[in-house]
């Protein structure tokens, strides 16, 4: 016969195994993929790796394949429609995901993903929401903002592609990410049209004079961060002090000082890497004149 301590022993068993057992029934009936219910949630997770996979595939061809129709057909694309046409696939993605994460923060009452997209988050998307504002500045501003957008457009791409890799790898399925991705790369197609196609000049005072938006901001935020103890674009004056929550520093000076020497060397490497199209299209351009004049000949 079984003394009282087995019995227990032995419905404690049972217990943990019909909790985990009726965890696991309800994981199975929670995971959903494509609207569709999977049978365990191992299924889940490969059907999900593999969708992350096929996105970050459709990264990639959506990054050559515009670079492409940039370099290509610069010339024909209308500068109206064009520059219309990528601010509104920049800004509506970006409004309709701020909907969305308002309406999950205010049903989970969380406020952290919402905060995320706000203009005062970081650069990402402050630009995403001020190129539609843009439209309707004086031309002179204008000018100085789209370059900005130009010399960001390495940033953008860099920040796009890393966030499509990360994201491979991951075992959930969050729109959010290919949301991102979407909006840094037509932001970087943006500026690198407006270059190509000459609509603004690549020069140092130019450069200047566009950087100094970008360093206004940085500087209302932080005077704002230390009036009011918010923490826009990253630079709490109070807790720790985090640049996209990736390097923490004790010092709030200190972390300003790093930030704004991180956006700088963006902003350098931008203007490089603006100048590298301008040399690649040249090429193109002289190359095509060569294949028509031997063609002619």
């Amino acid at each position: 016969m079984l003394n009282l301590n087995q019995i227990a022993n032995t419905q404690s068993k049972k217990h943990v195994k019909l909790e985990s057992n009726s965890q696991y029934a309800k994981q199975k009936t929670c995971y959903i993929f494509l609207g569709l219910k999977l049978k365990s949630r191992n299924k889940y997770l490969s059907s999900v790796m593999i969708w992350n996979i096929f996105n970050l595939i459709i990264a990639l061809l959506y990054l050559v394949c515009g670079m492409y129709i940039i370099f290509r057909f610069k010339d024909r694309l209308p500068y109206k429609f064009t520059t219309i046409f990528l601010t509104l696939l920049i800004f509506i993605p970006h409004i309709l995901l701020f909907i969305e994460a308002y309406y999950l923060d205010v049903k989970n009452f969380n406020g952290w993903n919402t905060m995320n997209l706000l203009p005062t988050a970081n650069v990402s998307p402050f630009i995403f929401i001020m190129v539609f504002f843009t439209l309707f500045l004086p031309k002179s501003f204008k000018q100085h903002m789209y370059l900005l957008i130009a010399m960001l457009s390495l940033g953008m791409i860099v920040a796009g592609l890393g966030e499509a890799i990360t994201y491979a790898s991951w075992e959930r399925n969050y729109f959010f990410i290919t949301v991102s991705w979407f909006t840094h790369f037509t932001t970087a197609f943006l500026g690198i049209y407006l270059l190509l196609s000459e609509k603004i000049e690549l020069t140092i005072k130019n450069c200047i004079k566009a950087s100094a938006i970008i360093y206004s901001t940085v500087l209302f935020m932080i005077i704002h961060n230390a009036i009011f103890d918010t923490s826009f674009f990253g630079l709490a004056f109070n807790g720790h002090h985090n640049i996209y929550y990736i390097i923490f520093i004790p010092n709030p000076y200190l972390s300003a000082f790093v930030y704004v020497v991180g956006l700088t060397g963006v902003l350098i490497a931008g203007y490089w890497f603006l100048k590298l199209m301008q040399k690649i299209d040249q090429k193109i351009i002289s190359m095509r004149d060569k294949n028509k004049s031997s063609i002619n000949n």
